[in-house]
């Protein structure tokens, strides 16, 4: 049904290329966008799925193209083939450094972050007397928890945390912070692309290699499937990852994001 009101919409609005950015788009399902006559492009690191599209884009920090399974065109695969939004790619990433010191901090998962790992992560740095004067700023997006944000604000008043809504210009609120707490995904690339240093979680299966080659690659800190983990190991390892962040590390991360991105 759903891929019958796809065909019935582009077709309505005359549009002959499709872009599916997702996991939910199986085989069947492309089979009958590209039998309808409609240019199929999906963008997916899923090397188990079996692909009917003229393009597959697996964004990754590796080239992985020998590895997928396109019946229906090419695959294209690696750092070069990252996407990353244009309010990041106009933005003038020469303003960004690298500071002496981890003054300030920014919390985002993510427009809707259903896993709640921002809450998590936030409540485990609280819980951090060393880095009482750390200033945290937590971007909420379209979270739906935001709330529930806001009574740990308040909370942890003794803390510097400011919670902001979502923002036109990310790439110029994230290149004011000395480090980012994030998740997988393609908001890694917007970190990268800055050179921001970041200490990420992985909060959904599909994640987890992808984090992993992040931290092997020294372009940032990997906590792991952090819901598995307790409060108090949670704040133990942020604490550990925080320690390893030296300037020269974060001078590391710096240059080698933004030799990838």
């Amino acid at each position: 049904a759903d891929a019958r009101f796809t065909i019935d919409l582009c077709h309505d609005l005359g549009v002959s290329h499709v872009i599916a950015d997702g996991y939910q788009y199986k085989e069947c399902w492309q089979r009958l966008l590209t039998g309808s006559g409609l240019r199929l492009v999906v963008i997916s690191n899923d090397t188990g799925e079996t692909y009917e599209a003229a393009l597959v884009i697996d964004q990754n920090l590796t080239c992985r193209s020998d590895k997928f399974l396109n019946k229906g065109g090419e695959v294209v695969s690696g750092h070069d083939y990252c996407i990353v939004p244009q309010v990041f790619t106009n933005f003038d990433r020469q303003k960004y450094r690298v500071s002496a010191d981890i003054k300030s901090a920014i919390l985002y998962y993510g427009g809707y972050d259903s896993a709640g790992e921002t809450e998590r992560i936030l409540m485990a740095l609280c819980s951090l007397s060393n880095y009482r004067g750390l200033q945290i700023t937590v971007l909420c997006g379209l979270n739906k928890r935001t709330e529930q944000i806001r009574k740990i604000q308040s909370i942890y008043s003794n803390w510097d945390i400011t919670v902001l809504p979502h923002q036109p210009n990310v790439a110029e609120l994230f290149a004011s912070f000395d480090l980012s707490f994030g998740a997988g995904g393609t908001t890694s690339f917007q970190r990268l692309f800055l050179g921001m240093p970041s200490i990420v979680s992985t909060v959904a299966d599909n994640q987890a290699d992808f984090n992993a080659e992040l931290e092997q690659l020294n372009l940032a800190i990997h906590l792991g499937l952090t819901e598995k983990i307790g409060l108090e190991n949670l704040a133990r390892k942020i604490e550990e990852s925080l320690n390893m962040l030296t300037f020269d590390r974060r001078l590391t991360m710096f240059n080698r994001g933004r030799a990838y991105i």
